[in-house]
């Protein structure tokens, strides 16, 4: 089985669908790139992923982390 597919490729399987049909090849590409997005999120310590969505907390957010999970702190 071949595993590496070319753009041109796609494009061509694409490009001989019925216009009826794009939406649903959006909607799976779509579908694909956020599974890939959150597998590659799932990835890492808590931390690691806050920073990778640029998370900009209160400066006592890791010494309250809990407080700010549970409500009894805000970030607000």
């Amino acid at each position: 089985m071949r595993t590496s597919v070319t753009i041109d490729e796609i494009r061509t399987e694409i490009e001989g669908l019925s216009p009826e049909h794009y939406e649903t090849v959006l909607a799976q590409l779509r579908a694909l790139r956020a599974t890939q997005r959150l597998k590659k999120y799932a990835e890492g310590t808590f931390m690691s992923r806050m920073r990778a969505i640029k998370f900009e907390g209160p400066t006592d957010f890791s010494e309250n982390i809990d407080d700010y999970l549970y409500g009894d702190k805000s970030l607000n």
